[in-house]
């Protein structure tokens, strides 16, 4: 049990939420302003928390005496894919039923990029792909925490740390938003989490999460 307790708040203090707040807390003290308002402090950014991130990663698979490319085994056929694609189109009517409108996620994030770079589409495409950098190794870091939890536990615990340490820990962004929409937030990335992490251990695939994740980035 003290492995596993070390393990969650190593993870949650140097591989997510600690690199986040830690590295936005060090921009705003270095320039005086929210890294977001400057692409390129928004690209610095971006680099700066995924190579902390990576380096985290391989540091606690090292403590777990993992491989980096145990993060994505188990098959990924047409089952992994039509419950992947079910969940995405869940999560997406539960979407539409809260704000009564739609659409594409990657759209919107690539507009926002586009109107930080003042209408710039090569900054604004390299902002873009470096966000998907970014995603992926958090999704990378969130397969550890499932992985670690489950070696380190059982089934309940691989499951119930990413739900609870990555989830529903969004809602810390209700701090930064001071609105329900943070806390909106941290319930839906819950689920998902769940959903995602429930059907990975019955299928016995990480790659299906993986797969989940971009799918629902994307649309």
């Amino acid at each position: 049990m003290k492995k596993l307790l070390a393990f969650a708040l190593a993870w949650f203090l140097f591989v997510t939420w600690g690199i986040e707040l830690g590295t936005a807390w060090a921009f705003i003290k270095a320039t005086g302003t929210w890294p977001t308002d400057s692409p390129v402090l928004r690209f610095a950014l971006i680099w700066t928390i995924t190579l902390l991130r990576l380096t985290a990663v391989f540091l606690l698979l090292r403590w777990l005496g993992l491989r980096f490319g145990e993060l994505f085994t188990g098959r990924f056929g047409m089952r992994e894919f039509i419950i992947s694609v079910l969940i995405v189109l869940a999560f997406i009517g539960l979407e539409v039923a809260y704000s009564g409108s739609y659409t594409l996620q990657s759209l919107q994030e690539f507009r926002y990029f586009l109107e930080i770079s003042h209408s710039s589409f090569p900054l604004a495409l390299l902002l873009f792909a470096s966000q998907y950098a970014y995603y992926f190794v958090e999704i990378a870091a969130v397969n550890l925490l499932y992985l670690g939890g489950l070696r380190l536990s059982g089934k309940k615990a691989g499951i119930a740390l990413p739900v609870f340490l990555w989830g529903f820990a969004h809602s810390i962004n209700a701090l930064l938003l001071h609105s329900v929409q943070g806390l909106l937030l941290g319930l839906y990335a819950g689920l998902l989490a769940f959903a995602m992490y429930y059907a990975a251990l019955r299928r016995d695939s990480l790659k299906l999460p993986v797969f989940t994740w971009f799918l629902n980035l994307i649309l």
